[in-house]
């Protein structure tokens, strides 16, 4: 502020041709003793925020009386238990085919614990991110998702939500403002033009005294006391030039400026902190991007062992299994339409499909268990294997901290349903690892679990595991060829697992395409950003042509010449090579985000918002992500087992466990100053180095696995 009034007054007194007139003195000496009261009264407003700085309190959080819906806490409920569910029922029990059942377990349940503290260390960066954006924009404070925001952060949400809580203040409001603030300007500097002498300088002091640069005890003067003073030079320059045009242009140079305010804030113009967002806020540059690539890599294959057990469900549910091939097409294009364009609206659907879904295990694992204590087979338990489930119970159980961030938005920032959140996915985690324990005894008490040397084409869950099927195939053969009686339950798992991978797919793939519009956000923020920072360098740069003489722009040119590779006379052909293919590559990219800005009716009035007419860049994203899916599928229809082992495992360990421990230490040390309703006890943070040895200890096995295989 203070150097855009000095840069204005200088701009002013060589505009005057150095006239020693009583208005030009007069003028400067007011200037001169607003700029020192304006630098004084910064210097105590600076001083006072740091001292306040350390203590937000509770204005950042909702009314203790307001409660979370239940149809909220229960599609959080659900939501976890079908991102999280789908994986340990298909997977899980191939792989037991040699450890057995009880180091399965040991290993299964340590891999709980860890998981229940990984999720609630994400809750609390997930609260700490939501008191960010409260602190910085406390015009959302109250604006629950439950009282207009999308639930699923589609397109509707981070690309044109009315509630974009980073832009809100600065979007609409700054320009809006400086405009309104601007008209008495004009009109008093309209009707200074006409007036000269002292009548003149007197009507253009008492605009500036009006403008309110002084020490006013009125606050709703100081909330404009930018905006104002920055009308005490437009007043100033439109009665000695006496030229409205210049004033417009630096109307317009003024509006830049608080339009590059907006641009650094509506990067992140998001009300949902994805998981994009949380990198970029609590990692570093060098970590934000491998945490960004353990994500998609998680997302990645997760949605191609769910597309390739869809389309396994839906052949054998159909015609047959050994027509999956011919399923895999169909299955992930309609169920990426739905994520596209359906997961909103189809939100409560959802919900109760994943109701039914759940009910519908439950009655399934009951019904299991009636038929494994019928059969009984005998378990074979072996230590020396528990390696082999090790990594596809981290899967079985993970997978979670993906979708969490679509329904938190929903809760109330309070205390008491802070606690809510942290006891409903508590709970779901349970309910997943109950339900899972029981589906895995079952079944080893009903599939044998190595090959019958007098009978090779008996199921048995080693060569499923080898042949990468999902759990149920064994099952529906071995009731199909030996207790046809329970024909019904094979009828009835069929249509379990369509219901449950379907779901799941849609939940998972809601929550990938949420970092998906992170990611499009940022790149349309970077591209205006760009964009309105070439004009201002080629005004910058109009400016400098006018004022320099020719000598100087003479120099000027020589040391540009200079810095682009040239010394003297002589090229430095490489630099100078390597400078015309960036410089290329650099108006390509840009030629390419000026034809998509258009498209999409972008410009740089709205640099700080998120609404966009033709979400183009969205649809890149969805197009290269979802198409890169359908094609891995496609090429490898038997990934299904690897899929999860590799790539899955890997991108959740590192998530799960470093990222999610770096985040929480970041987050409490940097931001400490923004409280939240519920940190979690000194107890449980202490347990984080421990997580974090046993998910790097997870990652590096998974490496060591994929240098073996």
């Amino acid at each position: 502020m203070l150097k855009w009034l000095k840069t204005n007054y200088d701009k002013y007194i060589s505009g005057a041709g150095g006239a020693n007139t009583y208005d030009q003195v007069r003028l400067s000496v007011d200037i001169e003793e607003q700029l020192h009261q304006h630098q004084k009264k910064q210097q105590q407003q600076e001083q006072q925020q740091q001292q306040q700085q350390p203590q937000h309190g509770d204005e950042l959080f909702d009314d203790d009386s307001e409660k979370t819906p239940i149809l909220v806490l229960a599609y959080l409920f659900f939501i976890v238990i079908a991102s999280v569910l789908g994986m340990g029922i298909l997977g899980l029990p191939v792989k037991l085919s040699q450890s057995g059942f009880t180091p399965f377990l040991g290993s299964y349940t340590l891999c709980y614990v860890m998981q229940v503290l990984s999720l609630f260390f994400v809750i609390e960066i997930l609260q700490r991110c939501y008191a960010i954006i409260r602190g910085e924009n406390p015009s959302i404070i109250g604006l629950n998702t439950s009282r207009g925001i999308s639930i699923s952060n589609g397109i509707s949400n981070s690309n044109g939500s009315d509630h974009s809580p980073l832009a809100s203040p600065g979007s609409s409001g700054s320009s809006g403002s400086i405009r309104r603030k601007r008209s008495p300007s004009s009109t008093s500097s309209s009707s200074a033009m006409n007036n000269t002498g002292e009548d003149a300088a007197q009507s253009t002091e008492e605009s500036m005294y009006i403008g309110g640069l002084g020490e006013q005890p009125n606050t709703e003067e100081e909330e404009y006391e930018e905006q104002h003073a920055q009308g005490i030079i437009l007043t100033g320059m439109h009665h000695h030039d006496n030229h409205l045009g210049e004033s417009q242009d630096f109307e317009k140079i003024d509006l830049n400026q608080s339009q590059s305010v907006q641009a650094a804030n509506g990067s992140v113009a998001q009300v949902t902190p994805n998981l994009h967002y949380l990198g970029l806020k609590f990692l570093g540059t060098a970590a934000h991007r491998v945490f960004i690539f353990s994500v998609v890599l998680h997302f990645t294959a997760i949605l191609i062992s769910y597309g390739l057990a869809a389309a396994m469900a839906y052949s054998k549910l159909i015609v047959s299994e050994e027509q999956q091939n011919y399923f895999i097409l169909p299955t992930i294009v309609v169920f990426t339409l739905i994520v596209i364009f359906g997961s909103s609206s189809l939100q409560h659907i959802i919900t109760f499909f994943t109701f039914g879904k759940g009910t519908l295990l439950i009655a399934i694992v009951l019904i299991t268990g009636v038929v494994a204590n019928h059969v009984r087979l005998e378990i074979s338990n072996d230590w020396a294997y528990v390696g082999r489930s090790f990594l596809i119970s981290t899967v079985a159980l993970g997978g979670a901290s993906g979708v969490i961030p679509v329904v938190f938005p929903k809760i109330i920032f309070s205390r008491r349903e802070m606690y809510k959140c942290y006891a409903t996915v508590f709970s779901a985690l349970t309910t997943v690892f109950l339900l899972n324990i029981c589906w895995c005894w079952f079944l080893l008490r009903i599939i044998p679990q190595m090959p019958d040397a007098t009978n090779p084409k008996a199921p048995n869950l080693y060569d499923a595991g080898k042949n990468s099927q999902i759990a149920t195939i064994p099952l529906m053969k071995v009731i199909h060829d030996y207790y046809p009686q329970y024909l019904w339950i094979a009828w009835a798992v069929d249509i379990f697992i369509v219901i449950s991978i379907t779901i799941s797919y849609i939940t998972v793939g809601t929550g990938y395409k949420q970092t998906l519009d992170g990611f499009s956000v940022s790149w349309r923020s970077k591209s205006l950003q760009n964009k309105q920072k070439q004009q201002q360098e080629d005004e910058q740069s109009f400016n400098n042509r006018i004022e320099v003489d020719d000598d100087q722009q003479q120099e000027i040119q020589h040391q540009q010449h200079q810095q682009q590779g040239y010394n003297g006379s002589k090229p430095n052909r490489l630099p100078g090579f390597l400078c015309t293919i960036g410089n290329a590559i650099q108006r390509k990219i840009d030629w390419v985000n000026n034809q998509i800005d258009a498209k999409e009716v972008q410009s740089v009035d709205n640099v700080g918002s998120t609404n966009v007419k033709y979400p183009i860049r969205e649809f890149v994203f969805y197009i290269f992500a979802f198409g890169f899916i359908l094609t891995v599928a496609l090429c490898n229809p038997k990934g299904f087992l690897m899929m999860l082992e590799s790539g899955a495992s890997l991108g959740l360990n590192l998530q799960a466990g470093l990222f999610a421990v770096l985040m929480l230490n970041f987050s409490r040390k940097a931001y400490s100053h923004f409280p939240i309703p519920l940190p979690l006890h000194n107890y449980i943070f202490k347990l984080r180095y421990i997580v974090l040895v046993y998910f790097s200890s997870a990652v590096l096995y998974d490496i060591f696995e994929l240098i073996i295989n």
